[in-house]
C-alpha cells in the first residue's frame, strides 16, 4: 500500500498520557538533523503533547510530522499545522522549496519516515519491559485488545490503538512509551515480504504470538507457504531469553521449532500447556469453554474461533503470573471490538457484525459459528468481496460461497465484483439462494422486506467494502 493511501486512511493517534517522554536530547541523536528557528523553543521540548501526521487535527503542543507519499505531501500543510498551534514540525530536506523562507520552528531531516522510525527505536531502547508482538492472518486485533484488557487488571499496558500496525503506526505507538508502562502489546501487520522483520527491528519484541497463518494477501505473497515464512519470521526475531506463544492448531505454526527461547503452547485439538474445550454456544454465538479441565469461561464475544484467541491470551497471562480465576474474570468482561464478531440486536434480529475485514479462512470461521448457533429463525449471510487475493480471487470467492451454502443458510446476499462473478458461476438450485446487489442500500432494503424476529444475519467483507453500512442503512430505515 502506498504511503499516501495509508496516511489518508489512518485515524489520528492521540497520546494516552499528558505528554510524551521524549526531549531535545532524543532528537539530537538523529544523524544530520538541523534545527531552524529553534531559539526560543528548546525548553518546550519537555512538554511535547503528541505527534500528529494530520494538520487538520493537530492540537496545541503537538509536533507535526510531515510525511510524503506518491500523491500526498504533508509539507503542503505546514501553515495549517502552525495555525493549529503545532510546537514545531519535522520536515524533509528535499522539500525545502515549500518552507525555505519559513519562520516556523523546523527540525530538518533527510527522510521524515525513516527518522520517525529511528526516534521510536531510540524510545523503545529506554525501557526494559515485556513487549509482546502479535501478528497473524486472522485474529491479531482481537487478541491484542483481549490481552490488553486482561493484563490491565494488574499492569499498566501500552497497546496499539486501532489499526496502527504498520511502518507508521508502530513507531507512533512506541513513542508513547514512558515510565508508567509495565508492558506493551504491539500489533504488527504485513502484506509484503520483509515487512515483519522491519517492524520487529523497530519494535524489538521479547515475546510473540502468531495467531493464525492462512491464505491472506495472496496478491502479494502468491502462496500460503510464503505467507507462513513471513509470519514465522516474527518468532525468529525473539531473543534467546524471550517467549514464544505457539498455536498448535495451525499446521504452519505447530511445525515451528525454536530451542533457545521459551515456548508456551496452546490448543483446542492437541495436548498443550493451555488446552481449551468447547462446552456450548449461547443464543448469540458466544462460546463457553473450559481451560485445562478446570476453569469454565463464558465469553461475551461471538465466534468459535475466539476460544483459540482466548487461549493465546490465557497463555500470556499465565506466564505473567495471573491465576486462572483472574484470567477468567478478564476474559469474561471483555467486549467485542467494533466490527469484529460484534453482536447487534435490532427488532429481535441478531446481527453479527464481522465487517472489519475478511479472507477465506476468517469467512469459514464465521460460517462455522453461525452453523453452530441454535436456529430459531432464518439465517442470512451478507457477504462482500475479499481483497488482495490476486490471481486466486475468483476461485477463492467461489470456494467461500460453496462453504457458505454448506451451512444451509436461507439466503446469501453478495456485493462486489468478485462475489457477484463467483455467484454467477454456481450451478443448479444452489444459485437461487444467492442474491446479488449493487450497493449497501439495496441490500438493506431487501433485508428490511424479509427479516423477522429470531433471524440471524452475518455481515462480513474486506475493509474496503465497508459492509457495516448495510446494518447502518437498515437501522436508519427500518420501520420508515
Amino acid at each position: 500500500m502506498v504511503l499516501n493511501t495509508i496516511l489518508m486512511n489512518m485515524p489520528l493517534l492521540r497520546t494516552q498520557q499528558t505528554m510524551l517522554s521524549i526531549g531535545f536530547s532524543d532528537f539530537a541523536k538523529i544523524d544530520g538533523i538541523q534545527f531552524q528557528n529553534f531559539e526560543n523553543i528548546e525548553k518546550d521540548f519537555q512538554s511535547i503533547n503528541g505527534i500528529s501526521t494530520d494538520s487538520r487535527e493537530i492540537n496545541p503542543g503537538e509536533v507535526f510530522w510531515a510525511l510524503k507519499g506518491d500523491t500526498f505531501d504533508g509539507h503542503n500543510f505546514l501553515v495549517k499545522a502552525f495555525e493549529q498551534s503545532a510546537l514545531f514540525a519535522v520536515v524533509a530536506e528535499d522539500a525545502k522549496a515549500l518552507y525555505k523562507n519559513s519562520s516556523f520552528p523546523l527540525a530538518i531531516v533527510k527522510d521524515t519516515l525513516a527518522v520517525l522510525q529511528q526516534l521510536s527505536s531510540i524510545q523503545r531502547q529506554k525501557f526494559d519491559i515485556p513487549v509482546i508482538a502479535i501478528t497473524g492472518s486472522n485474529g491479531k486485533t482481537t487478541v491484542k485488545e483481549m490481552l490488553s484488557h486482561v493484563l490491565q487488571q494488574k499492569l499498566s499496558v501500552l497497546k496499539t490503538e486501532g489499526n496502527f500496525n504498520n511502518h507508521i503506526g508502530c513507531p507512533l505507538t512506541l513513542l508513547q512509551l514512558n515510565d508508567v508502562h509495565e508492558a506493551a502489546v504491539i500489533e504488527l501487520g504485513t502484506n509484503h515480504e520483509g515487512e515483519l522483520k522491519a517492524l520487529a527491528d523497530i519494535t524489538e519484541p521479547n515475546q510473540a504470538i502468531i495467531t493464525d497463518i492462512s491464505g491472506a494477501h495472496l496478491e502479494f505473497f502468491n502462496t500460503v507457504e510464503t505467507v507462513a515464512s513471513e509470519k514465522l519470521s516474527l518468532f525468529d526475531q525473539i531473543p534467546v531469553d524471550g517467549v514464544i506463544y505457539q498455536n498448535l492448531d495451525n499446521p504452519f505454526i505447530e511445525q515451528y521449532r525454536r530451542h533457545d527461547a521459551k515456548t508456551i503452547t496452546y490448543s483446542m485439538q492437541k495436548e498443550a500447556d493451555i488446552h481449551g474445550d468447547l462446552l456450548a454456544l449461547n443464543e448469540v454465538g458466544c462460546p463457553r469453554f473450559i481451560i485445562n479441565n478446570k476453569t469454565e469461561i463464558q465469553l461475551d464475544i461471538a465466534g468459535l474461533h475466539n476460544i483459540r484467541n482466548a487461549l493465546a491470551v490465557a497463555a500470556v497471562a499465565t506466564h505473567f503470573g495471573f491465576t486462572e480465576e483472574e484470567i477468567k474474570d478478564g476474559l469474561e468482561t471483555f467486549k467485542a471490538y467494533s466490527k469484529r464478531m460484534q453482536i447487534i440486536k435490532e427488532k429481535g434480529v441478531t446481527f453479527i457484525n464481522d465487517a472489519y475485514n475478511a479472507n477465506p479462512s476468517s469467512m469459514t470461521a464465521a460460517f462455522n459459528t453461525v452453523s453452530a448457533m441454535a436456529r430459531h429463525g432464518k439465517i442470512y449471510l451478507v457477504l462482500g468481496d475479499m481483497f488482495e487475493l490476486g490471481d486466486y480471487a475468483h476461485q477463492l470467492h467461489r470456494d467461500v460461497l460453496v462453504n457458505a451454502l454448506g451451512i444451509n443458510p436461507d439466503m446469501i446476499c453478495v456485493m462486489g465484483k468478485h462475489m457477484i462473478e463467483a455467484a454467477e458461476s454456481i450451478n443448479g438450485n444452489s444459485r437461487d439462494r444467492i442474491a446479488r446487489f449493487e450497493n449497501h442500500k439495496q441490500m438493506a432494503e431487501y433485508l428490511i422486506s424479509r427479516l423477522q424476529e429470531k433471524d440471524i444475519v452475518l455481515v462480513k467483507g474486506s475493509r474496503g467494502m465497508a459492509m457495516e453500512k448495510v446494518i447502518d442503512s437498515l437501522q436508519n430505515n427500518w420501520g420508515q
